[in-house]
């Protein structure tokens, strides 16, 4: 399977369900006469129009812009999934365009890519005037109040991030370091912030402005044990500043991943090997947790399509409830029952109110 036919089955999944959203708003009469045009899309068609596409034009450059057009319409299926749901969230210029761009699947595939070219400039402008809100918020409340007394603040300048790395014992608190690291702060290429508690920083992180993912998250040197962030406090950091942290090994151990910013979702459990498990398939993403000893412990898993996985090499020892790519087809070839729950369809965590769920047991889960 290539990757755009990849990129297809998840857009076929997200505009059966933008379908569904429109059919119930139809029911009461509310549908916008433009968007009832969003029902008429056909994913198939649009299929066949790739392929005709790509047997005319076979350079190998044409699959990525097979790719970069689907990501462009998977991008106008969500902004008009946020515009029903959200109301004023996303611009009418921006919802128009969105519109017209799936409107353009009925002809050529050609025309389509012209269409997806104009609506990703107008996203990515989006992008950066949400960012600009974010930064001018920030700078009017410069302290982000978090719950059970944690306390956020934007880091700016060398002398105060090397009095939180001197608090937290790592390396921002050599001048070095630290002058490299508000460099790049002042490039706009990163953002840092400690969080507090009781003014005494607890977590210093940092993560790359231009896709918001964390790269770098430390504890105090002397007490990783002590201080595992928590679930709630992971996602609350996480839906507060936007950001992603499903490759940092602390939120991972918790299960605070990305695709759960909007709550997460309920699923029911079923038994592999005589072990309780839950799974989560949404969009192009897949989370296991497993409640490996019967105990209430859940160990998590996310793979990303292709269902890439990593071994981490950070501080302390390794993450044992992490599945391997071969550990988790081993589990497979073990149980061909798993395969079955693993292809069932994709969740939509669209519509799901932002709440924070309860923490990582097992009750949690079953009462989410």
């Amino acid at each position: 399977m290539s990757y755009w036919d990849i990129q297809y089955q998840e857009l076929k999944t997200e505009v059966e369900s933008l379908v569904d959203q429109l059919r119930n708003l139809d029911e009461d009469e509310r549908l916008e006469k433009e968007l009832r045009c969003v029902i008429d899309f056909d994913v198939n068609q649009f299929k066949e129009k790739i392929y005709a596409f790509l047997n005319e034009n076979r350079e190998a450059s044409n699959q990525a812009k097979v790719c970069k057009t689907l990501k462009s319409i998977r991008n106008a299926v969500g902004c008009l999934k946020k515009a029903i749901s959200q109301g004023d969230g996303i611009g009418r210029s921006l919802v128009h365009s969105a519109q017209n761009l799936l409107v353009s699947c009925r002809h050529p595939f050609e025309d389509a890519c012209r269409s997806a070219d104009r609506f990703s400039k107008k996203f990515k402008n989006f992008e950066r005037q949400q960012e600009l809100r974010r930064t001018e918020d920030i700078l009017q409340h410069p302290t982000i109040h978090l719950s059970d007394n944690y306390q956020m603040r934007e880091i700016r300048s060398v002398a105060r991030l090397m009095d939180v790395g001197k608090a937290l014992v790592n390396c921002a608190e050599e001048y070095e370091e630290a002058c490299d690291r508000i460099s790049r702060v002042t490039l706009g290429e990163v953002k840092l912030y400690v969080v507090e508690k009781d003014n005494a920083p607890v977590y210093l992180l940092q993560f790359n402005t231009n896709d918001r993912k964390i790269s770098d998250f430390s504890v105090h040197g002397d007490n990783l044990d002590e201080l595992v962030i928590s679930y709630e406090l992971a996602m609350e950091i996480l839906t507060t500043l936007d950001i992603n942290g499903d490759e940092v090994q602390e939120f991972i151990r918790v299960g605070a991943f990305s695709k759960f910013k909007n709550g997460r979702p309920k699923t029911a459990p079923f038994i592999i090997d005589g072990k309780e498990m839950w799974k989560w398939r949404i969009q192009d993403e897949l989370i296991i947790a497993v409640d490996a000893n019967s105990d209430g412990e859940l160990h998590w898993s996310r793979f990303k399509l292709p269902f890439r996985n990593c071994r981490w090499n950070r501080r302390g020892p390794p993450l044992r409830h992490e599945l391997g790519v071969e550990e988790l087809l081993d589990l497979l070839f073990q149980n061909p029952d798993l395969l079955e729950h693993l292809r069932e369809p994709a969740i939509d965590c669209c519509l799901i109110p932002r709440r924070l769920r309860d923490g990582p047991g097992v009750k949690a889960l079953i009462d989410s």
